[in-house]
């Protein structure tokens, strides 16, 4: 399997417990691969935190948009996507029968947000309301 790296930024929520993190994050990988590969289109992730799981979930999606509202956290998550690029190219890779897949990979992003009423926002428009905040955003809606 993969392995992941993660920076959690101090004073912040984070799953105190290591086996619970990667059972989280098998179990999520596990159920998105179940979908078809027409519905892995795009990932929008509010409150996305450190990236644990925009990170982990970023080679199954064709784009992945984290959004969060504390600076600190988006610089983490942020840190966290690069620094885990590597594994996830290798995997998107994999997924894609050997093809290169970079392309999918590169398109994680992670936005700064002014509010929680500004996450309602993009959740009840499925992510049309970022427009220009999310580089490829606003003209599709996340399913």
């Amino acid at each position: 399997g993969r392995s992941l790296s993660y920076e959690q930024a101090e004073g912040f929520f984070s799953n105190p417990s290591y086996s619970a993190c990667v059972f989280t994050i098998g179990w999520l990988c596990e159920c998105v691969k179940m979908l078809p590969r027409e519905r892995r289109g795009a990932l929008l992730e509010l409150y996305c935190g450190n990236g644990n799981h925009t990170a982990a979930l970023a080679p199954y999606f064709g784009r992945v948009v984290g959004v969060e509202v504390h600076p600190r956290l988006v610089n983490a998550a942020t840190r966290n996507v690069a620094r885990n690029r590597a594994a996830n190219a290798a995997l998107a890779r994999e997924l894609a029968g050997g093809e290169s897949a970079d392309d999918a990979v590169c398109a994680v992003e992670v936005l700064a947000v002014p509010s929680a009423k500004f996450c309602g926002r993009a959740l009840a428009t499925k992510g049309q309301s970022l427009g220009s905040r999310a580089g490829g955003g606003g003209a599709e809606p996340f399913e």
